[in-house]
């Protein structure tokens, strides 16, 4: 049984500067457990630095694999909405093992912690269009706005 965790969230939510006057961030602790358990390497950081060096109206999804069980996964759908004026993605985690219980009091304390409340999904089926490789690429169209979204694995 595949089953998926799904929320929206802005991206400033994934990450913690443990000092207000330093520049140094790290990726949040709920992130980083939730990454530690499911074995993936997710390089939050540099997702968080590119996303806010990157155009509006691009982003793309990119789904990070886990070295332990290959059905098991994070994805982040970085696409930067015109009109957004949150920086909001969306981030999703499928897992088929024990831990289930684990992940899920994790995802859904990152959402109660957050500072906005969009979305918030669990089940199975939540992801199956954000990860599957037909669906891309992805024409986005907004108003004049047009974008070819890709799907990125890792």
């Amino acid at each position: 049984m595949k089953y998926h965790f799904f929320a929206t969230l802005s991206i400033t939510e994934l990450i913690n500067y443990p000092d207000d006057d330093n520049d140094y961030f790290e990726g949040h602790f709920l992130i980083r457990e939730i990454v530690s358990i499911l074995k993936i390497d997710f390089p939050i950081k540099q997702i968080y630095e590119r996303y806010f060096n990157d155009s509006v109206n691009t982003g793309d999804v990119l789904l990070f694999h886990s070295k332990k069980d290959s059905s098991h996964f994070i994805l982040i759908d970085t696409f930067k909405d015109p009109y957004d004026q949150l920086d909001l993605i969306r981030i999703g985690v499928q897992i088929t093992s024990n831990d289930i219980d684990k992940i899920r009091v994790l995802f859904r304390q990152l959402y109660d912690k957050s500072s906005i409340f969009i979305n918030y999904h669990e089940g199975q089926g939540i992801l199956n269009n954000l990860c599957a490789p037909t669906m891309y690429p992805k024409q986005i169209s907004i108003n004049n706005y047009k974008y070819e979204q890709q799907l990125k694995v890792y």
